[in-house]
This record gives structure tokens, sequence and C-alpha cells, in this order.
């Protein structure tokens, strides 16, 4: 298993997210098109959604 934050692009995340919240995309294919795992995304999700702040270096 990877330890540490691996960087993702913040455009594709903002993108994947927006269309997830619209109904536009699943979860898994957020994930897919950021290039995480699912959890990974719906972990990422859940900060942006709760107001929690993110890793310093996740974009």
């Amino acid at each position: 298993m990877a330890k540490g934050v691996h960087k993702i692009d913040k455009e594709k995340f903002y993108y994947a997210y927006n269309q997830w919240a619209q109904c536009k995309m699943s979860l898994t294919k957020a994930a897919k098109y950021v290039g995480v795992s699912p959890p990974t995304i719906s972990k990422y999700f859940w900060k942006l959604i709760n107001g929690e702040e993110f890793p310093d270096n996740l974009f």
C-alpha cells in the first residue's frame, strides 16, 4: 500500500466533483477520470462538502 499524498490535477478534481454532484458522472467514473481509487475520491469529495482542509500537497 502506498503511503503519503499523491498529487492530483486540481482542474480534473473540481470538474469531476461538479459532474458527480450534478449526477452526470458516477463516483467510479469520477475516480477514474481523476486517476485515483473510488474510496480516495469519495474521501476528498466529502472533505470538500464538509469544508475540511485538503492536504497541503494534494494539488
